[in-house]
């Protein structure tokens, strides 16, 4: 049919050095936190996108960060891939998820792309001091 079918797949502790350096050569706004490869929870969409999610701001929530290869960039935003990502999310037992754009750490702000602030706001994610979050399980 010539339609590239793209799926999320779990990454298993043996492929998140890959998926981090994946990250790294694909231009990741920031460096990764010391310790972020082994305690997050890392997920592939296809071969040219990675998720992962890391503890979020309160107990039982979880930030979420995503990169792409930049033939890919865009396709982290759709409706699909984001609802997608908060079921994964609810798998892991979040009731909140975290799109951060500015590090709470530091305070500093992300490169947190227009469109990226415009598709969580069109999808339902509540603005709040540190970027913004979704409400999970509802």
């Amino acid at each position: 049919m010539g339609v590239d079918l793209r799926y999320f797949r779990s990454v298993d502790d043996d492929g998140r050095e890959t998926a981090a350096a994946d990250v790294i050569a694909w231009g990741f706004q920031r460096e990764l936190e010391e310790g972020e490869v082994e305690y997050s929870s890392w997920v592939r969409f296809g071969d040219d996108a990675v998720i992962w999610f890391s503890p979020g701001l309160e107990p039982g929530t979880l930030c979420v960060n995503g990169c792409a290869k930049e033939s890919a960039r865009g396709g982290l935003m759709s409706d699909r891939v984001l609802g997608g990502i908060c079921v994964l999310a609810e798998i892991l037992g979040a009731t909140r998820l975290y799109g951060l754009t500015i590090n709470p750490a530091n305070g500093k702000e992300n490169e947190a792309h227009t469109l990226y602030k415009r598709t969580l706001h069109r999808n339902g994610w509540e603005s709040c001091e540190y970027g913004y979050y979704k409400e999970l399980g509802g």
